[in-house]
């Protein structure tokens, strides 16, 4: 019996030891952690901070020039920009162009047909040649009114003619020019049908409603077209920071569609209506580089950064700003305890960021010599984020 009893004992002992052998071994596996307070709130040992690189020190004043963002595109003003209709109603005969192409002022866009047209010509043609034969009678007259021959009442029926004939044919002839043709060359033997829509700018054409055999009316929008002429950025910035800018400011800006690289600008004209849908106002900026103005295309999307006055501001290296959702932190050391070092989390404020440095504002008043965690922030942030998981 008492065999029995000392190999039980010896049993238990054993399985205990190799117990708490394991257990030993278990905690010694578990990867070392900060040491959680609250929600905003923990400590490291001098170990860990030495393994994860943590550092503190004070903010640095630097001075940064505040910006604010802004989006918009290329464009030209609205003296660069056409829509051309048809100065007289037309079947559509030919098309000369497509979206996309190049035209310059003058050029032949498209080619109507309408008989009006040619009654229009026989008219001026009529007037025409009416015209001189009254100038030819008005110095026949003039001369017998000279020797007193005829009566002063039919010379002056006669330059009466001669008047009203004056404008018809200069009512005509202005009718044709706008339809594109010179009345010096008109004869008889060659009066048309056909009428040319011609481009009132040099640009490229962006929508062409015209199809072959389509009856156009003067009221119908038939072709648009942008100019090249005195591209520029159209802004907007909303209601809030539209005090800020003002003309001669700078400018940089990128367009996406060509990369990373950005351009100057300069504001020429600030808006001074809102937009009431965005509650934006417009921004008119020129580009200053001549080169880069020349390979923009109107429609283009531009992201901006409109220059602020430089100023003083307190700074931390970007990667100590941590950020959850909309709201931004840092950490602040609260101090030093044996072998531990306290930190806390606080909201701050932060502007426009330049040479890898923040500037930034505490959401609530900081004792003076606050030192702040520089490198490091992220692992604390992770570590408060576990903790919270773990509740």
């Amino acid at each position: 019996m008492k065999i029995y009893s000392i190999i039980a004992l010896v049993s238990l002992l054993i399985g205990v030891a190799a117990c708490g052998s394991y257990e030993q071994k278990e905690a010694n596996t578990e990867p070392e952690k900060a040491l959680v307070q609250n929600s905003h709130e923990l400590s490291l040992d001098q170990d860990q901070i030495k393994k994860i690189g943590l550092t503190w020190a004070e903010s640095q004043n630097k001075v940064l020039s505040a910006s604010i963002f802004v989006n918009g595109k290329v464009d030209v003003p609205p003296q660069n920009q056409a829509t051309v209709h048809a100065r007289q109603e037309g079947f559509v005969q030919s098309i000369k162009i497509l979206p996309g192409d190049f035209v310059k002022k003058g050029q032949t866009l498209a080619v109507l047909e309408n008989r009006d047209y040619l009654k229009t010509q026989e008219m001026y043609l009529n007037t025409r040649s009416e015209l001189q034969y009254l100038q030819q009678e008005l110095k026949r007259q003039q001369a017998l009114r000279a020797e007193d021959i005829n009566a002063q009442k039919t010379l002056q029926q006669v330059e009466r003619d001669v008047q009203i004939k004056h404008a018809q044919e200069a009512s005509l002839r202005q009718q044709l020019a706008l339809l594109g043709l010179n009345t010096q060359n008109l004869q008889a033997q060659n009066i048309q049908a056909y009428f040319s829509i011609t481009s009132p700018i040099n640009g490229y054409v962006e929508t062409v409603e015209l199809s072959l055999g389509e009856f156009v009316r003067m009221d119908k929008p038939l072709i648009k077209i942008k100019g090249t002429e005195h591209k520029h950025l159209e802004l907007m910035i909303f209601e809030k920071e539209a005090t800020q800018v003002s003309k001669g400011q700078k400018i940089t800006f990128q367009v996406p569609s060509l990369g990373a690289e950005r351009y100057e600008a300069e504001v020429f004209l600030v808006g001074q209506s809102f937009e009431q849908t965005s509650k934006s106002i417009n921004v008119h900026a020129h580009i200053l580089n001549p080169e880069v103005e020349q390979k923009l295309v109107p429609g283009m999307f531009v992201n901006a950064d409109i220059l602020m006055p430089a100023q003083t501001h307190s700074t931390l290296p970007e990667e100590a700003i941590v950020q959850e959702g909309k709201n931004y932190y840092v950490f602040t050391k609260i101090k030093e305890q044996g072998k531990k070092v306290f930190f806390n989390k606080i909201a701050v404020k932060v502007f426009n960021t330049q040479q890898g440095f923040t500037a930034f504002a505490p959401e609530k008043a900081l004792p003076p010599k606050t030192e702040f965690v520089h490198q490091g922030a992220y692992y604390l942030q992770a570590q408060l984020m576990n903790a919270g998981e773990d509740e």
